[in-house]
């Protein structure tokens, strides 16, 4: 369960402005749609903001029915920003895209017609799509996220990556906006242009997440931190200057492309020790097809230098993408198992509402085959659409089920795992790790 750092980052905001601000994590607490509505209403706020998923989406829409008489109820989050016009419909006032100086106007009163990036129901009945928000410039001049907010402040459980070594653990944005154009990413409803935020600032978040909070682990968790390489390469300067004594990991998917000697060096000095590549197929035709814009040859030698620096190396793989078939399919397993990674991660390909593959769906006589967005994930472990020209859903469930079983279930890996071992509990959840597999495959 990671922190919601969205929601942080608006709080963050709005305290700033001396605004009364609570953040309810029901992910992260538990929480049924009987204990939020329960808690709203006995906290009578003016102003209630959700963070939409597509999953999320029923949850969200059940909690507002009860409490929108009393409440304005605002949406954001990337399936809000997907289809604004149909939560609008549903009863919230929709910020597309980024939140921190729309939420400012919504809690200023301001008239909603006045408000750029939101979309609304007006009391005329009628959808009204205001015009878009630019894109926050000057990422530093946006307060640390509010993470006090959170139970244990956001760094102990309940929050924890799977990748996580210390139970203190951070998430941290070093910028926003991704360049590339990947069919299947819904991160570009909000911006295709790279905004970073300036080294001294990101390193002054660590610091404070390390002395004020006994941070041991820092997850980054940007959209593509190495983008600008001589950027990342100077926030690990930075890091090593500090002698901040902690783990550095990079879970959300490095550009494999984008790797050099030198940056493994330096991630390694500043206690780097977890990078996980977005690989996505072992089939070049398929990756051509994304655009990922990257070669199969790259992705080897990348994860070869990345393990001489003796980091730990994640993939992450899908299956049921454009041009698969059950030959490519394969070619991915068998690519994962070449490569020599710690782990890795497939996932079935999720159609997210307001990316080009949900275009494309629509526009080639495809099916989404499910109804119910809570459904709507790519671990759901299912095929989620039918379309003219791509695998069979029961070839691609079949193709997920057998890359669990192959790439985990070797000898080979199975005992490099056991050597790894240091202590009772890492074998104890090795053991549930495998039994978890087991259930997949």
């Amino acid at each position: 369960i990671h922190p919601p750092l969205g929601l942080c980052y608006l709080a963050s905001v709005l305290k700033t402005h001396d605004v009364s601000v609570q953040i309810l994590d029901a992910n992260a607490l538990n929480l049924n749609e009987t204990d939020v509505i329960k808690y709203i209403l006995e906290n009578k706020p003016s102003l209630v903001g959700f963070t939409m998923l597509t999953p999320s989406h029923s949850f969200c829409l059940n909690v507002i029915k009860k409490i929108q008489k009393d409440c304005i109820t605002v949406a954001g989050g990337p399936h809000a920003s997907a289809l604004p016009q149909q939560l609008a419909q549903e009863g919230f006032i929709v910020v597309r895209g980024e939140g921190e100086e729309t939420i400012l106007d919504l809690v200023a009163q301001k008239p909603l017609k006045d408000i750029d990036g939101i979309t609304y129901m007006g009391q005329d009945k009628l959808i009204h799509h205001n015009p878009n928000r630019q894109p926050i410039t000057d990422l530093d001049s946006i307060p640390y996220p509010a993470r006090y907010l959170l139970p244990n402040n956001g760094v102990d459980k309940p929050y924890r990556s799977a990748a996580s070594r210390y139970a203190t653990w951070a998430t941290v944005l070093t910028s926003r906006g991704c360049p590339y154009s990947c069919y299947f990413c819904n991160k570009n409803i909000f911006s295709h242009r790279f905004r970073p935020r300036s080294p001294e600032n990101i390193v002054g978040e660590i610091e404070l997440l390390v002395k004020k909070y006994g941070v041991k682990e820092i997850d980054i968790a940007d959209d593509v931190f190495n983008f600008d390489l001589k950027r990342a390469e100077t926030i690990l300067d930075m890091i090593i200057d500090k002698k901040f004594d902690i783990y550095l990991r990079a879970t959300n998917g490095l550009r494999a492309d984008k790797i050099t000697p030198s940056f493994l060096e330096k991630f390694k000095r500043a206690g780097g020790d977890y990078i996980a590549y977005g690989v996505e197929s072992g089939s070049q035709e398929v990756l051509d097809l994304i655009p990922k814009g990257i070669t199969l040859a790259q992705i080897k030698r990348t994860v070869k230098m990345t393990k001489k620096a003796k980091i730990r190396v994640a993939g992450f793989f899908m299956f049921g993408l454009l041009g698969d078939t059950p030959e490519t399919m394969q070619k991915t397993i068998d690519f994962a198992k070449d490569l020599d990674l710690d782990i890795a991660v497939f996932n079935i390909l999720a159609p997210y509402p307001g990316t080009r593959l949900w275009h494309i769906i629509q526009e080639r006589g495809g099916k989404i085959l499910i109804d119910n967005y809570t459904e709507f994930h790519h671990t759901a472990n299912r095929a989620l659409f039918t379309l003219p020209g791509a695998p069979e859903p029961e070839d691609v469930v079949a193709a997920y089920r057998r890359a669990h079983k192959e790439f985990y279930f070797r000898p080979t890996y199975i005992l490099k795992q056991l050597l790894k071992t240091r202590s009772i509990a890492q074998l104890n959840e090795m053991v549930g790790g495998l039994k978890s597999l087991l259930r997949i495959s």
